[in-house]
């Protein structure tokens, strides 16, 4: 035995727990401690657990930085606590850094708590990871001798609390007793103040079972309304932010007709009763949670977390929560021991049973310790200042709420207006496409074929529609999509314009011919293209970020977080640009040729403002604007000039002409045409007989003859001698010495005229060698 007890005192495991106190020798969490470590002992576990204690009395620590103490060392992953006990409130806080208490502890044991109540204060992201070690709730503490005095019941909503407090306050006037505090509210500048409130708005629901109220509603309201009227005419901004201090000295002094504090059974004595808070209705109310949870460091070694599990299985076991409860007279936490006789004898089980409780926003906000203070602070402007009640709750909801754009008109009527401008300006778009139909139109219309307008146009409706992705709220799958009908549209839109550029290069080629002839493979290639870019973004998609706005309207944006994803989306802005640049190249090739002088002067307009409007965009983008409404309206200006500019060159103007010179051109000009034909008809050609008639099949055969490349001298035209050597190239290519830049290449396409096809040119320079 003795070899036995050396033994295990070597292998004894120490863990250490971590808390925080207003005391450190009368603590319940040291009572926990040292009751499992006498159980330890009884029952041979060598587990022994050490307490550290954080308090005002051995530190300058407050509790709000007690908790950031927690966070710094969760944070770091630090394996030096494996016990620790802190405020329910930060259970989304410090969540992720426990373990799941159901991988390591029966079911049982688990089903024994209150089952709301864990699942209000004790999951985090549907995992169990603490146990709750006490419970406090709000109460109502009357003055009985008041009450009985003036005939009164304990109130059960707050309009009777009301006229009670307005009755007997003018009642103990009368008898000159004017130091009597009427109804103490405990909201004060500090987490109570925050608790009151929350407790308070929550009892203006409508029905038990029904959630808590939206902020900006007709229950909040009314809530703030009531608090207010209590405090104006029953009681006072002193007595209402009065902190803890003031109940206790109340409480026992009998000097205060209504208290609103914690549940302590041990302070319940002949001057009050306790009670349920009133509510807005007979049976509804609503009670905060208060108290401290305890949980497991994952980061601890394995050993210790075992230890540890041990230890957290006997202080949250029902025998010792029982003896807890019955040695500090406080609130069990296990609702079957409000069934237990002996433990009802010290507190009132059926006021536990009825209360309704609600925890506090701790999911609203990352840093709730913030949230907190803000809350507080603008609905203290309404009550205890003169900022309208709407003005106050709405800044409340605006420390959480995400605002997004909408064609409702309760924020903003931007969406709205600019939805309607928007199909306006789509269906004068589609109902202009009429005029494609009419023959007076025509020859207005020569540049496109009917169908490749009509594609070019839908094109300018995908992009104007991409700005209504986002509403009613960002998500991933909107921020691929609005990108993705932003590229596609711009694609229906540019290219038929470049397939019609390069079908009409100056001097017809294998190539040009060869696209010219499949243009709707030409279009579907560039349609591939987007699909496969944008689909390379998925590879590492979009990520939302949360824009937090002080004292603003946060919203959230679609954010790109990895360098893979930049990648690409700066290859389809690449891809993009130089489909711009090939159709200014183009045009300014074919910029002399009659058949497209206008049109090719209106897409050139056309692209120089889309690439300024589009770096503007870009621009845009990359400016942080901490404003949704001008993020957005900005945005969707740019893209709707975009469309109504590229509108108006390539279609807008075509139309106006043909309605204002209200005529058929290709009706005109057919009629020119064939009276010239008839006068020229009577006329008779000299000199017919001197005409040299060159045989087509001996032409053919010269051709064949020769070498494939015409190589001339530069003063061939100058020089009269017929034999002067020529070769004639059959290859369908520019007229220039092979050695000729780019450069020279285009300007020489730049000043002609008409498009040339490739036996035009052998004609040309076989007539030339015969003359």
């Amino acid at each position: 035995m003795l070899y036995s007890h050396i033994f295990y005192n070597v292998i004894s495991i120490k863990i250490h727990a971590l808390a925080y106190d207003f005391v450190t020798e009368e603590s319940i969490y040291g009572q926990f401690i040292n009751e499992f470590n006498r159980y330890s002992k009884e029952q041979n576990l060598d587990i022994d657990v050490k307490l550290i204690i954080v308090s005002p009395s051995n530190s300058t620590t407050l509790i709000d930085d007690y908790g950031s103490t927690i966070d710094i060392l969760l944070q770091k992953k630090s394996e030096k606590y494996d016990i620790i006990f802190f405020d329910s409130i930060y259970i989304h806080k410090f969540g992720s850094h426990f373990i799941d208490l159901s991988e390591w502890i029966p079911e049982k044991h688990i089903n024994k708590f209150n089952e709301k109540d864990i699942n209000q204060t004790c999951y985090h992201n549907n995992k169990l990871v603490s146990f709750p070690i006490s419970r406090e709730y709000d109460v109502l503490y009357s003055n009985s001798e008041l009450l009985k005095k003036y005939n009164k019941r304990i109130p059960t909503t707050w309009d009777e609390l009301y006229e009670t407090c307005k009755y007997i306050s003018e009642e103990e006037k009368k008898l000159n007793n004017t130091n009597l505090i009427i109804y103490e509210g405990l909201f004060p500048d500090n987490e109570l103040g925050t608790c009151s409130l929350h407790e308070f708005i929550y009892s203006f629901r409508n029905y038990t079972y029904s959630p808590f109220p939206e902020l900006i509603s007709q229950e909040s309201i009314n809530a703030l309304s009531m608090l207010k009227k209590i405090k104006n005419d029953v009681s006072s901004e002193y007595e209402m932010k009065a902190n803890a201090d003031l109940f206790y000295i109340n409480v026992f002094t009998g000097n205060a007709l209504f208290l609103k504090s914690w549940y302590f059974p041990f302070l319940v004595n002949n001057f009050y009763q306790v009670s349920v808070l009133p509510g807005n209705k007979e049976g509804v109310s609503g009670s905060i949670i208060g108290g401290y949870n305890v949980a497991i460091n994952k980061y601890s070694n394995k050993k210790n977390i075992k230890a540890a599990v041990k230890a957290l299985e006997y202080i949250t076991s029902e025998k010792f929560q029982k003896n807890f409860t019955l040695y500090y007279n406080i609130t069990p936490i296990i609702p079957n021991l409000l069934n237990d006789e002996e433990i009802c004898k010290q507190i009132d089980c059926e006021l536990i049973k009825k209360i309704q409780p609600i925890e506090r926003p701790t999911t609203k906000y990352n840093d709730y310790d913030y949230y907190s203070q803000k809350y507080r602070e603008y609905i203290y402007e309404y009550l205890f200042e003169d900022v309208d009640i709407n003005y106050a709750l709405k800044k409340v909801d605006d420390i959480t709420r995400i605002y997004y754009m909408t064609i409702k008109t309760t924020n903003t009527w931007v969406g709205f207006i600019t939805l309607i401008i928007s199909v306006v300006v789509e269906i004068i778009i589609l109902f202009s496409l009429i005029v494609l139909f009419f023959e007076k139109f025509d020859s207005y219309f020569e540049f496109l074929s009917i169908d490749f307008w009509i594609i070019s146009m839908i094109g300018l409706i995908l992009f104007l529609s991409g700005n209504f992705i986002e509403f009613e709220g960002v998500t991933v799958y909107k921020c691929h999509l609005k990108l993705f009908v932003w590229s596609i549209g711009t694609t229906f839109n540019l290219i038929p314009i470049l397939h019609k550029l390069v079908s009409n290069f100056p001097i017809e080629n294998k190539i040009t011919y060869s696209i010219k002839m499949h243009r709707y493979s030409f279009f579907i290639a560039f349609l591939l293209i987007d699909l496969l870019l944008n689909s390379l973004v998925l590879i590492k998609p979009y990520v939302i970020k949360e824009k937090f706005i002080y004292e603003g309207e946060n919203f959230n944006i679609c954010k790109l977080d990895h360098i893979i994803t930049k990648i690409i989306i700066i290859t389809i802005l690449l891809y993009k640009l130089l489909e711009f640049i090939t159709i200014l190249i183009l045009n300014f090739i074919e910029w002399n040729i009659e058949s497209t002088l206008g049109d090719i002067r209106q897409i050139t307009s056309m692209i120089y403002i889309d690439i300024f409007f589009g770096i503007l965009l870009e621009i845009f983008h990359v400016l942080d604007i901490n404003n949704y409404k001008w993020r957005y309206t900005i945005e969707y200006f740019i893209c709707i000039l975009i469309v109504v500019t590229n509108y108006i060159f390539m279609f807008g103007i075509k139309v106006l002409q043909g309605l204002i010179k209200n005529e058929n051109i290709k009706l005109t000009y057919i009629n020119k045409v064939n009276r010239k034909f008839i006068n020229n008809e009577t006329c008779t050609t000299e000199n017919f007989n001197n005409t040299e008639i060159i045989n087509t099949n001996t032409i053919n055969e010269n051709i064949i003859s020769t070498n494939i490349d015409i190589v001339s001298n530069t003063n061939s035209n100058a020089n009269p001698n017929p034999n002067t050597n020529t070769n004639i190239n059959v290859n369908p290519s520019i007229n220039t010495n092979s050695s000729k830049s780019f450069f020279s290449k285009m300007m020489s396409c730049h000043y002609q005229t008409s498009v040339v096809s490739s036996m035009e040119i052998i004609s040309s320079q076989y007539s030339t060698k015969l003359l």
